[in-house]
């Protein structure tokens, strides 16, 4: 379901999946150390360095250097400007990007069904985002500039506020699970609002996780959705079960740079699921834009392969 917007973009390396764990430790040398064994490196393998700590990871696809390649992110699928909840212009979100050395950015403002003014005013408003892009584009042709939209989950039978039939009209499509929205029916609205409290009440939080589940579910089966955004934030899902049905549908799941309650186990869960991964900014300001490395240090601690995260480089 990958949309042809990001399989043009999708990395052009091959990774080795024999070693999935970081292998070294101290000064890069030849040999490195998997579970203790040495391994002679091969003068067709090359090593992948996550960030700015110590940890590498064995790849194929380029000649072994004395330097280690490190990884960052080479896309950004997750920015908002100010005709959403953003503080920038489209115009500001690319030249941030440029500076930022990204291959692409996509503006993907939040759907209609946002309260307090955080959503755009109406679906009409991405025609005018649409036209901005394209006059970006003319100006900035080396960069890839996508319009998308971060829609809103808003019923727990997985309804978005963006109905199918508009769908094409976007190059790449996000969708959450947030709080304050305008849901469906009342029984949604009641589920949104106890999440808000249900952290602080076992049996209430037990019953909600379900319900949640359920609702994002639902959505990835229904929907052709490309990134599912930061799953579980300010709302319990069962980690697993949304992960083993993201890889059926092959939507990948955001590692989110701006929000903090994302822990390496839960990076775990999802991919010994099957899920794949992309790291975004969630950028609601331009010098946001491009932030990746804290998505890279909780790719590292979990040990995720690089391979599994589609937007690095």
């Amino acid at each position: 379901m990958l949309t042809s917007a990001l399989r043009h973009l999708k990395p052009q390396f091959l990774y080795c999946t024999g070693y999935h764990t970081p292998c070294f430790h101290g000064t890069l040398d030849l040999t490195c150390s998997v579970d203790n064994p040495l391994i002679e490196l091969s003068q067709h393998q090359t090593v992948y360095h996550f960030g700015s700590g110590n940890s590498y990871y064995l790849g194929d696809g380029a000649l072994l250097k004395k330097e280690v390649t490190t990884l960052r992110i080479f896309a950004d699928y997750h920015t908002h400007t100010v005709h959403s909840h953003g503080r920038g212009t489209v115009e500001d979100n690319v030249k941030a990007a440029i500076s930022a050395n990204l291959r692409a950015i996509a503006i993907t403002d939040h759907g209609p069904a946002n309260l307090f003014g955080v959503g755009v005013k109406n679906l009409d408003v991405f025609q005018v985002i649409r036209q901005e892009i394209i006059a970006c584009q003319r100006k900035f042709p080396h960069i890839q500039i996508l319009l998308g939209v971060e829609a809103n989950i808003i019923d727990l039978d997985g309804t978005l506020d963006v109905p199918l039939e508009r769908l094409h009209e976007f190059d790449i499509i996000l969708a959450g699970l947030h709080l304050l929205v305008h849901t469906n029916s009342l029984l949604s609205g009641m589920v949104m609002a106890g999440n808000l409290i249900g952290r602080y009440c076992p049996v209430a939080r037990n019953r909600l996780r379900k319900l949640n589940t359920q609702a994002v579910i639902a959505a990835l089966t229904q929907y052709p959705i490309d990134i599912l955004t930061h799953p579980g934030l300010n709302v319990d899902i069962d980690t697993r079960a949304v992960a083993e049905v993201a890889a059926q549908t092959g939507t990948y799941m955001e590692i989110s740079t701006r929000h903090h309650n994302i822990q390496p186990s839960y990076l775990e869960t999802a991919f010994v699921a099957g899920a794949r991964f992309v790291i975004s900014s969630d950028a609601h300001s331009p010098g946001e834009v491009g932030e990746g490395e804290l998505g890279t240090q909780l790719a590292k601690a979990a040990a995720i392969p690089p391979w599994a995260i589609h937007n690095l480089s």
